[in-house]
């Protein structure tokens, strides 16, 4: 499936940046769907995962990254967690999803959260990302923007860019 994406410019990631993942195309696809001022550090994080974890039967899959507002209105209305329509960091590409897979299987966080609050978030701290939603480790988003999305942003007022002072501390 083809991704709208409203962030075509900026750098591409490849499928080769992360080669050891099974989900290598899908992952640089839905990293591809960032803000090109973030994208590098959403980049940096899931690369430093696969190369610190790999060896040990670990895989990660992005999921989601841009997300449309009318997407997260479905969410939302349909009773999956999930913020509203311009409430949503995914919603200014500034956020991700992910699911983790441990030996081949997909960890859905219902015997622990452990591999997203642990190793997971190892790797999304060294570059400025959290994950601490309960209910919702598998997203992440820039910890300096907090949870909520400011109003600015949401009336149009600012640019993820200007957010972040339009500077990547990963991958550029």
């Amino acid at each position: 499936t083809t991704i709208n994406n409203p962030f075509p410019d900026g750098r591409q990631f490849t499928p080769a940046e992360f080669e050891t993942s099974r989900y290598k195309r899908r992952i640089a696809e839905r990293i591809n769907t960032l803000d090109p001022s973030v994208r590098g550090i959403f980049a940096s994080a899931v690369i430093d995962y696969l190369e610190n974890n790999a060896q040990d039967g670990r895989d990660i899959n992005v999921t989601e990254g841009y997300r449309s507002p009318e997407r997260s209105a479905q969410l939302a209305a349909s009773g999956i967690r999930a913020a509203g329509a311009g409430r949503s960091w995914h919603n200014y590409g500034a956020a991700m999803d992910v699911a983790i897979y441990v030996n081949g299987r997909y960890d859905d966080g219902t015997r622990g959260v452990a591999e997203y609050t642990g190793r997971w978030r190892t790797s999304l701290q060294k570059f400025g990302l959290i994950n601490d939603l309960s209910g919702d480790t598998g997203h992440a988003y820039i910890a300096s923007l907090g949870a909520a999305v400011p109003r600015a942003l949401r009336e149009g007022q600012t640019t993820v860019a200007a957010l972040t002072g339009g500077a990547s501390s990963g991958l550029a």
